[in-house]
C-alpha cells in the first residue's frame, strides 16, 4: 500500500522532481535531504520514496511535513526500482534527477542541470 502525505499546492510545476529512494536509510537520509534543499536552483521538488524502511526513517521524514517542497511517499518493500518507479510516477516535472539516499548534491547540483536540459529543449 501507498500512503502520500499531504502536499501544500504548488501554481506551476516544477522544473526539476529530485527522487530518493530509501530503505532503512535514516542514518544518511537527512543530509541527502538536505543537500536538496539548499539548492541555488530554486525550481524544483523533492519526492521520498521510504520503501518499507523499519528504522527511523519514517520518524525523520514526518520533521519535514511543513515543507512545501518535500514530499514522502510510503510503500510497502519492493526494491530500488519500484521506489524510483513510484516516484516517477509522482513527479511534476519533466525532468527528474535521482539520488541515494546515502549521498548527497553539491550546491549547484541542480542549477546546471536545468541549464543542461533547457539547452536540450531548445536543440529538440
Amino acid at each position: 500500500m501507498t500512503r502520500l502525505t499531504p502536499a501544500i499546492a504548488v501554481a506551476s510545476a516544477p522544473e526539476i522532481s529530485v527522487i530518493i529512494p530509501v530503505y532503512n536509510g535514516d542514518r544518511f537520509l537527512k543530509t541527502a535531504i538536505e543537500s536538496v534543499l539548499t539548492q541555488t536552483h530554486c525550481s524544483f521538488e523533492l519526492i521520498v520514496i521510504d520503501d518499507g524502511s523499519t528504522d527511523g526513517t519514517a520518524e525523520l521524514l514526518r520533521s519535514y511535513r511543513d515543507c512545501a517542497r518535500l514530499r514522502s511517499i510510503h510503500q510497502t518493500n519492493q526494491g530500488v526500482s519500484a521506489a524510483r518507479n513510484c516516484g516517477i510516477a509522482q513527479a511534476r516535472a519533466e525532468v527528474v534527477a535521482f539520488l541515494d539516499a546515502d549521498d548527497y548534491f553539491c550546491p549547484t547540483n541542480l542549477h546546471g542541470s536545468g541549464h543542461f536540459f533547457e539547452l536540450i529543449r531548445v536543440w529538440a
